[in-house]
């Protein structure tokens, strides 16, 4: 049985998300909150298998909230729910620590299937941030084939290291 705790702001969303993951035998939605400032404690008490959380929410995000979680639980596995799919937004999130990232304009199957990913150490992200994020890492790519970001030659101390 995986069990999941539900972060976000919006009751009538994480009503809908709880009914979607009911219809999942595997799956047990074991507590909910309405903001970030709410998941440690929900974590401690409950020690779910996966957390889904709100990016965007009043008092504290879930970014912020995922960094204060895997500080106090490094095990901690953690899908980040959010309107944006600008690779800024998904860099963070994944530097934080998330391990999946999905817009909440998926379906019903993209989420079932991000949660079991996630459950087993994988990472999932939403199809179209991971288009995104493929053009980010062209983009840097190929600035660092200009030079950028490649040292051309080797300078001191590092000339004592094997390649």
């Amino acid at each position: 049985m995986t069990k999941i705790i539900i972060i976000d702001d919006h009751q009538l969303f994480r009503e809908g998300v709880k009914r979607i993951l009911d219809f999942e035998d595997s799956f047990e939605v074991i507590a909910e909150g309405d903001d970030g400032h709410d998941v440690l404690s929900l974590y401690e008490k409950y020690l779910p298998d996966v957390v889904l959380m709100d990016i965007n929410m009043p008092t504290k995000n879930g970014v912020e909230a995922t960094g204060e979680l895997l500080v106090k639980f490094p095990d901690a596995k953690v899908i980040i729910l959010s309107i944006h799919d600008d690779e800024s937004y998904v860099s963070h999130a994944l530097k934080t620590g998330a391990l999946g990232y999905m817009l909440k304009e998926m379906d019903a199957n993209a989420i079932v299937s991000a949660i079991k990913v996630v459950a087993k150490g994988g990472s999932y992200l939403h199809p179209k941030v991971t288009k995104n994020l493929v053009a980010e890492f062209r983009r840097l790519s190929e600035r660092e084939n200009k030079g950028n970001f490649h040292q051309t030659e080797i300078r001191r101390p590092f000339h004592l290291l094997t390649k």
